[in-house]
């Protein structure tokens, strides 16, 4: 069984798990993201902090935090609003409307990056980030 395989499976197992959730109510959904993002944020510190890369975005801004001697948190929030800013612009261009990015994507690419500088000062991560 391949990583990918694993990886696949992992969030499929996930998913069956959470399958119960009735998310009716936008509170319920904003809560749900809020937390989504948070397990995201400590997932993110747990694979960079020991340079295990699994997911390119990361890599990418490991390697700009890296090359310029830039905080990790501060590089990741600028390079998550710099995607977002490409997606809401190429949207535009190709569709002349806002398609694709809903409010759940914005929200998350603003406060994923945040929740990552938080974790990361609250465990004290950043020493292992250079």
């Amino acid at each position: 069984m391949s990583i990918f395989s694993l990886f696949t499976s992992s969030i499929d197992f996930s998913m069956s798990l959470l399958s119960f959730l009735e998310l009716s109510s936008i509170w319920i959904q904003m809560l749900t993201l809020i937390l989504g993002c948070l397990v995201l944020a400590i997932g993110i510190n747990f694979e960079v902090a020991p340079k295990i890369m699994f997911v390119p975005g990361e890599g990418a801004v490991q390697a700009i935090s890296c090359t310029f001697h830039t905080n990790f948190g501060k590089t990741k929030v600028a390079f998550d609003t710099t995607l977002m800013g490409i997606a809401l612009l190429l949207s535009f261009l190709f569709f002349g409307h806002l398609n694709g990015l809903g409010i759940g994507t914005i929200i998350s690419a603003l406060i994923v990056s945040l929740f990552v500088n938080g974790v990361r000062n609250i465990l004290h991560l950043e020493q292992k980030f250079s």
